[in-house]
């Protein structure tokens, strides 16, 4: 029964997201006098159909996208109406507005969650970590953490996503204290979270699952394994366990498990592996739940959010990320089956929504953003690119994403969720 609701959750997720970037795509294409021949949401043989005025709706069987079939988007039409008739400013606005409305959707939901919590932690130094960076450089309880490198700050998160890319680089802090300006020049502090790779089954101290290379897998800790004391210290909470272990990076614990009949003693080392590490000035924001002031929080958390995920998107294309880490549909099943409640599934489909927004607008054909490439070539030359030019840039696109999709299909089947 779980697998089968696990499935029904994947179906409305995907469903959802593909049927409002494709409606952004249609119902622009009809704002502006465009012909649709086609409205449709998945591929392949058709489960339901119906024919309106001129443009056919359906449903079809494999849910892993949908299309709009633009009259002269493919082939040259002499109707008026046509996608190859229109000016490029119109063109660009129906290919773009797909890949706008998952991102737009994204921030608004992100805002909305944000207003609703009814507080937020300001940018305002409440306490300092003794020892930290800040505290050392000279940053004081109510200074406002103003800016970092002359980029103004309007968020925790804000801070954190331009410390994580900036890692252990010194950085100017600017502060405001009594209305004046003040900078601190300071080396973030890494904040380090010990893991050794394994999950538990729910309410016990029994290993459910073995991260594929973690320090738990190469220490010959098993599946099933049941974890009696830490340091010869008995553990019965699973909560203890990873506070323990947490607090333990790069220092060698020692796990007394019970292995069916057996008991064994197995030391292990945490590890903090580098995509969790944190690098932090070493403050705690103070909470507002000033109303005026929540609502502009909200507005700059949502776009942190995206900028964030841009980053991450770049980070994969450039290898600063490991590709290890790029999950297809059947990850994606797998995550979104695991979400047991609702929030859990929101945040997923309003993150999942603002990544393929991001990604569409890669400049690679066949995604949109290798569209908007061409007709960008077009709007500066006033000449449209051949359509045999075209052609091979689609087929070469093609193939790099049937590749991709290959390569992280691969990837979920093969390995086990794992960070290390």
């Amino acid at each position: 029964m779980a697998i089968v609701w696990g499935i029904v959750k994947f179906l409305i997720l995907i469903s959802f997201l593909v049927l409002i970037h494709e409606g952004g795509h249609f119902l622009t294409a009809k704002a502006v006098g465009m012909k649709v021949n086609q409205f449709a949401i998945g591929f392949g043989p058709k489960i339901w159909s119906h024919q309106g005025k001129e443009t056919l709706y359906s449903i079809r069987w494999i849910p892993l996208g949908g299309f709009v079939a633009l009259e002269g988007e493919e082939d040259d039409s002499d109707d008026p109406r046509a996608f190859n008739n229109k000016p490029v400013w119109t063109r660009f606005l129906v290919v773009v507005m797909g890949a706008t409305v998952n991102i737009v959707f994204a921030i608004v939901a992100l805002f909305c969650i944000s207003v609703s919590v009814g507080k937020f932690q300001t940018t305002i130094v409440e306490s300092l970590t003794p020892g930290s960076a800040g505290e050392l450089a000279g940053i004081q309880v109510n200074d406002e953490v103003y800016a970092i490198n002359g980029r103004r700050m309007r968020t925790l998160d804000s801070i954190t996503e331009y410390l994580r890319r900036n890692k252990e680089k010194p950085v100017t802090v600017t502060v405001k204290r009594n209305g004046q300006k003040i900078d601190y020049f300071l080396t973030p502090d890494v904040e380090e979270t010990g893991l050794i790779g394994v999950n538990f089954e729910e309410n016990s101290t029994i290993i459910s699952n073995v991260q594929k290379d973690s320090p738990a897998e190469l220490a010959g800790i098993e599946k099933g394994d049941k974890i009696l004391a830490l340091n010869d210290v008995a553990m019965k909470d699973t909560n203890e366990i990873v506070t323990k272990i947490s607090e333990s990076t790069n220092v060698p614990v020692t796990l007394t498990l019970q292995r069916g009949e057996d008991e064994l003693v197995i030391p292990v080392t945490p590890v903090c592996p580098d995509i969790l590490k944190k690098y932090v000035i070493g403050f705690y924001g103070s909470v507002s739940e000033d109303k005026v002031a929540l609502v502009g929080h909200s507005v700059w958390q949502s776009l942190v959010e995206v900028e964030k995920m841009v980053n991450q998107v770049v980070e994969l294309l450039t290898g600063q990320i490991d590709t290890k880490y790029l999950s297809g549909p059947v990850g994606i099943a797998t995550v979104v089956g695991q979400t047991n409640s609702g929030s859990a599934f929101l945040t997923l489909l309003i993150f999942i929504s603002l990544n393929l927004g991001i990604v569409n607008l890669i400049p690679l054909p066949p995604l949109d953003g290798g569209k908007l490439v061409f007709l960008l070539i077009e709007g500066v030359t006033r000449k449209k690119v051949s359509t045999k030019v075209e052609m091979y840039f689609q087929m070469a696109g093609m193939f790099l994403l049937i590749a991709l999709m290959v390569y992280v299909t691969f990837n979920d089947i093969t390995r086990q969720m794992s960070i290390f």
